[in-house]
């Protein structure tokens, strides 16, 4: 009768050992170049949010450069501009803690694309409302949906980007958030010209609804690695698949090891088909793969 033995190999490791040991060991903690063979589809997700951030702040840049024309054009007074500006900031106020937890439950990217539609027609529809309230409307909408924008942004880079680079790419993403307010700031003043300031409105607004739209038609149905939000069953499957892997690696390892100390000690018993062998001091050999005689 055999039972595998519990102890713990005292034998030095073998090189072909080590070579298991150290596949094991990079299953935890993988390059960058290993992360984006894992997750080719990481980068043209970060596009997307890029974009979707670039006109997130040019969004507010428009508004910003037509508020004279808005103005004029409803006779606002210096206080009905502070309401205004007051309604957007409110509106952004009241939807960034929300959007943080339907981030983490449905996907940063994913929520950032539904607010970009919704803030985007909240922009296209400014230049058309023919009221105070109206307008304080649209800004309470644009502030409300715009909220999304940095809390889907973080909770994309911690699903998608590899650690190594996530730092670099957040940064990138925020330049070009930067640089939609400076394209804003510049190009507004001559579209509103040819266009007037309604249709001005107007057209950045659908340009961000329809990035949103065929943006979320290009998105995956799983997340990197077919991983669903806040690791699902999906998840779980797959980091049990990388411990089933190192548990291997490891398994064969001390098997290596436990053949050449078999071969060096010269005792083995082939009559029960088992292998093994003692140490001079009596150690037992392996820890997995190893056997004891019991009489």
């Amino acid at each position: 009768i055999t039972r595998p033995s519990l102890c713990a190999s005292k034998l030095p490791l073998t090189p072909k050992h080590h070579l298991h040991v150290h596949t094991a060991a990079a299953l935890a903690g993988a390059s960058p170049q290993e992360e984006e063979k894992k997750n080719p589809s990481w980068k043209p997700i970060v596009a997307i949010t890029a974009v979707a951030m670039l006109t997130c702040n040019l969004h507010r840049s428009v508004f910003t450069m037509l508020l004279p024309d808005l103005s004029a054009h409803h006779l606002l007074t210096l206080k009905d501009v502070g309401v205004m500006n007051s309604a957007m900031l409110g509106g952004y106020l009241a939807g960034q803690i929300p959007a943080g937890f339907l981030s983490d439950m449905l996907g940063g990217e994913r929520v950032l694309l539904v607010g970009l539609l919704l803030w985007s027609l909240a922009t296209a529809s400014t230049g058309l409302m023919p009221s105070r309230a109206g307008l304080i409307a649209s800004r309470i909408a644009m502030g409300l949906f715009s909220a999304c924008a940095m809390p889907a942004t973080s909770a994309m880079a911690a699903r998608w980007v590899p650690p190594q680079v996530k730092a670099s790419t957040l940064a990138t993403v925020y330049m070009l958030f930067n640089m939609g307010g400076v394209l804003g700031l510049v190009a507004t003043p001559f579209i509103a010209q040819v266009c007037g300031f309604s249709s001005t409105f107007m057209a950045t607004g659908l340009a961000g609804a329809l990035w949103a739209v065929g943006s979320w038609l290009y998105l995956p149905q799983n997340g990197p690695e077919g991983h669903s939000p806040k690791g699902s069953s999906s998840s779980s499957s797959s980091v049990g698949n990388k411990e089933s892997v190192a548990a291997t690696a490891h398994l064969q390892a001390p098997d290596l090891g436990q053949n050449g100390a078999s071969s060096s000690s010269g005792s083995s018993s082939s009559n029960d088909g088992q292998v093994g062998g003692s140490n001079s001091d009596g150690g037992m050999l392996g820890s997995l793969g190893a056997t004891n005689n019991v009489e």
